[in-house]
């Protein structure tokens, strides 16, 4: 419509000017969708390198990390011992869907699960141990995304780059673009090329991991695998910090009960060693008992300064006031 106008510009509003002077630049379209993929390339590659990579160390991590397997295989025989007897007693390995449910067995300790047990023996082996979930530092930012999300990212970054590459090359568009989008395509192109080499390492990883596991390649989705590992890593250093707080209360339990139990040794053995009343100490406290009795009606010709002493028992010695 635009481009049929052959009236007054002047007359038109400002929205108007600027789409007919758009218009009338030659390549306009072209020019716009290369700025927009200049600008946007950045952010899509400092977005898919780091997310790729991450899920690559992560996958290789789970396969070379010794102290994690050692806690796996505390898990598969805790596992073996509470399904002795039965069909699934005697498992060579552990699934990865069982690692979901470790928290859901119950000790006869309170506050306990199995998660708390593995760790409890995972300390006694090797305290060292326990730190397994520190060296697992790309397997949270490895949840954060999907293989496939990537790949679409990949392949849409890959087809604007190839639209625009097509437009480039033809013969009708002016040099200045070609020469000011030429040497950026060539990178990007490389760029993209270097990404799907990536993912193709992804996918040798994902295969590999799931054999390591034994299970279904078919089926086997590294991010499901990620997600399992990484809430297996933050239940086990929670429970880690469980047991040390929970040791720690024992102790402080069991000090008090010592502090009890040395207090009543002593009270008894003082209690022991106590020596008994007097004969005279007798004969006075029965008279003050018979003067109570009695009302105070006969004098036994005690000093007001003895109603108040201490009388030697069997216990321990305590006041007594009349």
């Amino acid at each position: 419509m635009l481009r049929s106008f052959d009236g007054d510009k002047a007359k038109l509003g400002n929205a108007e000017k600027f789409l007919l002077q758009l218009i009338e630049v030659p390549n306009y379209k072209l020019r716009i969708e290369s700025m927009l993929l200049k600008e946007e390339f950045a952010a899509n590659m400092g977005y898919l390198e780091p997310s790729i990579n991450s899920m690559i160390v992560a996958g290789e991590d789970l396969m070379t990390n010794k102290p994690l397997q050692e806690v796996l295989y505390m898990v598969l025989v805790a596992g073996n011992f509470l399904n002795s007897g039965g069909y699934a007693g005697n498992a060579a390995g552990v699934k990865l869907s069982s690692l979901q449910k470790l928290t859901d067995i119950r000790a006869n300790k309170p506050g306990m699960n199995l998660i708390h047990y593995v760790a409890l023996q995972a300390e006694k082996k090797r305290k060292d141990l326990l730190r397994f979930p520190e060296d697992m530092s790309a397997l949270e930012d490895a949840t954060k995304t999907t293989v496939e999300q990537l790949q679409n990212e990949i392949n849409a970054l890959d087809m604007r780059i190839k639209k625009v590459r097509k437009q480039i090359d033809l013969p009708s568009t002016e040099k200045e673009i070609k020469m000011q989008m030429g040497e950026f395509l060539q990178m990007a192109e490389q760029e993209v090329s270097g990404l799907q080499r990536d993912m193709e390492e992804l996918e040798t990883v994902r295969k590999t991991l799931s054999e390591f596991f034994c299970e279904d390649t078919a089926t086997f989705k590294l991010e499901e695998c990620f997600r399992v590992f990484h809430g297996f890593c933050v239940k086990f250093r929670q429970a880690v910090m469980e047991n040390e707080r929970r040791r720690v209360q024992e102790e402080q339990a069991n000090a008090r009960r010592r502090q009890r139990e040395e207090q009543l040794a002593a009270r008894r053995r003082q209690q022991m060693s106590g020596q008994p009343a007097s004969e005279s100490e007798c004969n006075l406290v029965d008279s003050l008992l018979y003067d109570i009795r009695s009302g105070f009606q006969q004098s036994k010709g005690l000093d007001s300064n003895n109603r108040d002493f201490r009388v030697s028992t069997v216990g321990p010695q305590f006041p007594v006031s009349f």
